[in-house]
């Protein structure tokens, strides 16, 4: 039987691409459905789901958990990028989404594995606040 990488069909081709068409965005499983529908392709919401599921195992996608409800969102991982070097800000208020890098963020990775012996997970970590447009 082949892996989930080595079959094709039309439908995984629409959802990969869409998530690769919106790199930049941490998308849900309805967000992905919606983007979808505006392009014309019918794709059932467990499809994307069992899509997401296997993407994210083969290292395709990004998996997080960034908001209140614990809805799961996904990002495509271009090879170019090194997704493990940042964290997320998430705007309480418009639920924004912003990359965060910073040598801080990897200073307090060591310091919480030295004293606490904690092993941080930085692109796992999201920080919620308010970004700048909904500061002001």
């Amino acid at each position: 039987m082949s892996s989930f990488k080595e079959r094709s069909t039309r439908q995984k081709c629409c959802i990969l691409n869409c998530l690769k068409n919106n790199v930049e965005e941490h998308l849900t499983v309805e967000d992905i459905c919606n983007l979808l529908e505006k392009e014309g392709f019918s794709v059932g919401v467990a499809t994307i789901y069992r899509c997401v599921k296997n993407f994210v195992k083969d290292g395709v996608l990004k998996r997080y958990k960034i908001d209140s409800n614990c809805r799961a969102c996904y990002q495509y991982i271009d090879k170019s990028q090194n997704c493990d070097e940042h964290c997320h800000l998430v705007c309480l208020n418009c639920e924004k989404v912003l990359h965060f890098a910073s040598k801080d963020i990897k200073k307090l990775k060591v310091v919480l594995q030295e004293k606490e012996g904690f092993l941080l997970d930085i692109p796992a970590t999201s920080f919620y606040g308010l970004c700048s447009s909904c500061n002001k």
